[in-house]
């Protein structure tokens, strides 16, 4: 994963993680969602990625990038 972990700012009713991160990248400040350990990035996460991610309206979050990390988690990038 090409983000840099800056710390976290909370976690979800699913005990999924939402961080403060830095893409290099894209020389961006974004939020990172992973997954709690054990959750695999199946089902409605792994639906709801694309459409999100074509989504453009002043009150959703854009998706920038999703994906699977090193250790299986999901993720996604707002």
């Amino acid at each position: 994963m090409r983000f840099r972990d800056d710390g976290e700012i909370g976690r979800g009713g699913a005990s999924d993680v939402v961080h403060h991160a830095f893409d290099p990248l894209l020389l961006r400040r974004t939020a990172l969602k992973v997954l709690a350990p054990g959750r695999e990035a199946s089902g409605r996460f792994l639906e709801a990625r694309p459409a999100t991610g074509q989504l453009e309206h002043p009150n959703i979050v854009p998706v920038y990038e999703y994906g699977t990390a090193e250790d299986g988690r999901g993720y996604t990038s707002t």
